[in-house]
């Protein structure tokens, strides 16, 4: 029997290159974003797109009304604006939390008879500025670590419908989307790593793949950084 995964946020960066991982180990992948772009990834690797708003609840029901069952689903929806605490408006705060925090819980919420009809397996995906703090990015940070706890909760509250939660943390990645930023926090990133170089949306969906697959079976309310070794160099 096929496979069938959900990669919410799959037209971005991490999601369009987790969605052509799992399409090669043989799932049906299916794409949730609104982005411009979402038809012409899904056709790239041989997808399904689903157009919605994984911040609007009934959005996402409506999208994914023919999904009966579902083997695994990618929450890699995020949105990363720079406001320190002073420069931060509060609708900004809302909006970057019911994008980074609200859209896994929501796709999550959507999707939960059909994940517990597969016994399925949710990867969230989060970041290291939740462990680490960002004065420059005070809402996403703190999204991202609100994350942790939605993880632990689900992982405990779907134990026993045999749906596993797990969670990755990317550290600084060189992506499309933040080329326009300046050198240097990238330069601070290679420098405290223990491996000494840049970190790509591709160096994400081993991990992701793994916590995915049977191999983490029993493996539930857990996380894993994929850094490069910076948060322990």
């Amino acid at each position: 029997m096929t496979r069938r995964a959900v990669v919410a946020g799959g037209a971005g960066d991490v999601g369009r290159l987790v969605a052509a991982g799992l399409s090669a180990e043989g799932y049906e992948v299916h794409l949730l974003d609104r982005a411009d772009s979402l038809q012409d990834v899904a056709d790239e690797i041989g997808a399904v797109a689903h157009r919605c708003d994984a911040t609007d609840y009934e959005s996402l029901v409506a999208a994914t009304a023919d999904l009966d069952s579902v083997d695994v689903l990618v929450n890699a929806v995020g949105a990363w604006p720079r406001a320190t605490i002073d420069e931060l408006r509060p609708e900004e705060w809302e909006q970057v939390l019911r994008v980074n925090l609200g859209a896994p819980m929501l796709t999550t919420k959507a999707l939960l008879s059909a994940l517990r009809r597969a016994g399925g397996a949710v990867v969230n995906v989060s970041s290291t500025t939740a462990l680490r703090g960002a004065p420059g990015m005070v809402a996403y940070s703190s999204a991202k670590a609100g994350l942790i706890g939605l993880t632990r909760s689900l992982a405990a509250a779907l134990g026993p419908d045999g749906v596993r939660v797990n969670l990755v943390f990317p550290g600084v990645l060189v992506t499309d989307s933040n080329g326009d930023l300046p050198a240097q926090p990238f330069e601070r990133a290679r420098a405290e790593r223990a491996l000494r170089r840049d970190g790509y949306a591709s160096d994400i969906v081993g991990a992701v793949l793994f916590f995915a697959s049977d191999a983490a079976g029993f493996v539930t309310g857990q996380s894993l950084v994929v850094d490069g070794g910076q948060l322990f160099a």
